[in-house]
């Protein structure tokens, strides 16, 4: 939360094209908000429904999905409801640190997007991410920096 998935992620849909993107956060649009098991279970039937329709789409290149997935199994548990014979998968996590975390979700606390628990459970995962080996930093980075910088190794500098 925080780190830019979604705005690196809507210019990596940009750079990647023909590319589809997904972003998980979309499937938790409820209200009241109540992620219980019942309501996860439903969002990952949702994502996997729609992942695998992006992935045997014949016209793209590139799907791109962001969700806050602070523990391997969460992403193991969404590959593995996936069709991913002839895909070529990359996983990027988006750090940044913890008093920038801060700093940006503060900013979306004061302006009502975001519930004022947000900073302390962003923390607290944050440190979660640091066992991915996967890390973009995006402290000090636009996110068409930091979209530029995934495309490049997505594509082998082909771009």
């Amino acid at each position: 939360m925080g780190a830019g998935k979604s705005s690196v992620s809507r210019e990596l849909k940009r750079l990647l094209a023909p590319s589809f993107f997904l972003d998980g956060d979309w499937c938790w649009d409820m209200s009241p908000f109540a992620p219980d098991g019942a309501a996860r279970a439903l969002v990952l039937r949702n994502i996997a429904f729609m992942l695998n329709g992006y992935l045997a789409f014949e016209g793209r290149d590139n799907v791109i999905f962001c969700w806050v997935m602070h523990r391997r199994e969460i992403v193991d548990d969404v590959l593995s409801r996936l069709d991913m014979r002839g895909v070529d998968f990359s996983l990027f996590t988006l750090t940044a640190s913890e008093d920038e975390l801060a700093r940006r979700l503060t900013c979306g606390v004061e302006a009502g997007l975001r519930d004022s628990g947000v900073v302390a459970r962003c923390i607290e995962r944050r440190r979660e991410f640091d066992a991915f080996g996967t890390e973009v930093d995006t402290c000090g980075v636009s996110p068409e920096e930091a979209a530029r910088f995934i495309a490049s190794r997505v594509t082998g500098d082909r771009l």
